[in-house]
């Protein structure tokens, strides 16, 4: 089960793709998108937290995406889906965030203030996506940005699948 809001939220420092490291558990608003690229949801996710990265990154919201995979395949994944403008990692080596986070299934999503979870979801539910985008906004002081509108194509609903690291 994935972190719970309120809980606190880890300090961690991930490979950057590309090289360098991130650090995961500042003190910014950091919403955070665990995925996989094999998992249609973490597709759908990832279309939904570009569109919140576009709006809210330029207000001071951290927007960060961990791989559940090697680098090229992650840079792939975010570069057909639209997360050209989030901090990407990877987590294929070790699971070290994925277990740090609890991550069960993909994708998941942690929205983070002050070093505590605000929200978390896992899969993909564009009701629940467009309310964490609102949520988003109002920790960096913003409208709220439309994170998935009927018109983009994505299903509603669409299942998670098992995070590598719980298999």
């Amino acid at each position: 089960m994935t972190l719970a809001p309120d809980a606190p939220f880890p300090s961690l420092f991930l490979p950057r793709v590309g090289g360098g490291t991130v650090h995961l558990g500042g003190p910014a608003p950091t919403l955070v998108l665990v995925f996989r690229v094999d998992c249609a949801a973490s597709g759908h996710a990832a279309q939904a937290v570009g569109r919140i990265a576009e709006k809210l990154q330029p207000k001071g919201l951290v927007v960060v995406g961990v791989a559940q995979d090697d680098p090229g395949d992650a840079a792939a994944f975010a570069a057909e889906h639209g997360l050209g403008t989030v901090e990407l990692c990877t987590d294929a080596s070790s699971y070290m965030a994925s277990d740090a986070l609890e991550v069960g299934r993909t994708p998941t999503v942690l929205l983070v203030d002050r070093q505590r979870v605000v929200a978390s979801l896992e899969g993909w539910a564009r009701r629940e996506y467009n309310g964490l985008a609102a949520r988003a906004a109002e920790l960096v002081g913003a409208e709220a940005p439309t994170a998935s509108p009927r018109s983009d194509g994505l299903p509603d609903i669409a299942p998670a699948t098992v995070a590598r690291n719980a298999g």
